[in-house]
């Protein structure tokens, strides 16, 4: 069970699209680029917007629980040197709603939406032609944090007689 939710997206999208895991990376990862015919896809992370924050008391654990809602662009973007990447780029809007999709979604509390166009960013590499498609999506999750919070009462009860 991934909790980064760059991970849960690719998790999502190499199970369904059943790519091998040398085919299918997460931006940052110190990787090379495509040098065989095969179906290759990298999850890029996005700009991310706060969309609210929240702070309350667990009595039941004596924690301080604070959270962040998040709304994170993502772009997961699809290449090959053969039309691979033209005709399976579409599958990536059935990933995320298919069974396995829908229930990691439900199973992370997090849920992924395709936005905007599929951009077409294929281009002519020396002699060969690299077809390349970005294709965006956001999720929007909750990251918490807990820590115990020392119990304010410290003092033993007391009791004062008052004159009448």
């Amino acid at each position: 069970m991934n909790t980064d939710p760059d991970l849960i997206l690719a998790d999502i999208v190499q199970h369904e699209m059943n790519v091998p895991a040398d085919h299918f990376w997460v931006y940052g990862e110190n990787v090379e680029a495509p040098k065989d015919k095969g179906l290759y896809i990298m999850v890029i992370t996005g700009t991310a917007k706060r969309i609210g924050t929240s702070n309350v008391f667990d009595p039941a654990t004596n924690e301080e629980v604070k959270g962040v809602s998040i709304m994170q662009e993502y772009f997961i973007e699809v290449t090959s040197k053969d039309r691979s990447a033209l005709e399976r780029k579409e599958e990536i809007d059935l990933a995320l709603i298919s069974d396995y999709g829908v229930s990691q979604m439900e199973l992370q509390g997090v849920q992924i939406l395709r936005t905007g166009d599929v951009l077409d960013l294929s281009f002519v590499e020396a002699s060969k032609a690299l077809k390349r498609y970005r294709i965006p999506c956001v999720m929007f999750y909750v990251k918490t944090k807990r820590t115990t919070v020392p119990y304010f009462n410290q003092f033993p009860p007391t009791i004062q007689e008052v004159e009448a």
